[in-house]
């Protein structure tokens, strides 16, 4: 974590993305997840919550800097990834794989199972 001379908070952590409440049901959230959560639980698309509510306001907010680039930006997935796209030729899924960040703790603890497997797996044949 890491912090501007304007006192932004910089991340690269999945737990430290921007986040929003929902304002139906108080639930705060990611911008992204947001989207799916009122067409899947209060069955109305963005366009029209925006419509009711306005433009989403963030209950915490932080920022990336891009590691190709340097440049700063809404730690969103949706302003990272149209930033990749237009900047950079590639998806936000690439740039996460290429620079390991953002990764959520389920496929860390996949892949750390995953090596302890190889490795007890290999011992087993030098046996």
């Amino acid at each position: 974590e890491e912090h501007d001379k304007l006192g932004r908070v910089f991340t690269d952590s999945v737990k430290e993305l921007c986040e929003s409440e929902c304002k139906l049901c108080g639930k705060r959230m990611t911008i992204k997840s947001l989207r799916e959560h009122v067409r899947l639980r209060h069955e109305e698309n963005i366009k029209e919550y925006r419509r009711r509510f306005g433009d989403l306001t963030y209950t915490k907010l932080t920022y990336h800097r891009c590691k190709m680039c340097r440049k700063p930006m809404k730690a969103a997935v949706i302003t990272i990834g149209n930033h990749m796209k237009k900047q950079h030729q590639m998806t936000f899924q690439e740039y996460k794989e290429a620079f390991q960040i953002f990764q959520s703790q389920a496929k860390k603890k996949f892949f750390i199972r995953k090596r302890k497997r190889m490795r007890e797996g290999k011992t087993a044949n030098h046996v």
